[in-house]
């Protein structure tokens, strides 16, 4: 069995804030979805939900590219980014 290389694994800093707001921009998701068959466009009080998808993809790239920095990848094999 090979060994992996813990310096690599140690984890980063924890962006709670982070989290919080992807949290709210998915319960605004399902929020809009629901609204959207409940009501009619112009009462749905949450007409523009749908931005919430690019908020909450931009937040999670923030936190990918935040997680895998230059320097780690570079010591990290494929086999170990898979696992």
């Amino acid at each position: 069995m090979t060994q992996i290389d813990t310096e690599i694994l140690k984890p980063k800093q924890h962006f709670e804030i982070l989290d919080g707001l992807r949290g709210i921009a998915a319960l605004s998701i399902v929020l809009f979805h629901f609204m959207e068959i409940v009501y009619q466009p112009s009462k749905n009080f949450i007409a523009h939900g749908f931005l919430a998808v690019d908020f909450f993809f931009c937040l999670s790239g923030f936190v990918i590219a935040y997680a895998y920095h230059q320097e780690r990848i570079e010591k990290m094999r494929i086999t170990n980014f898979l696992k």
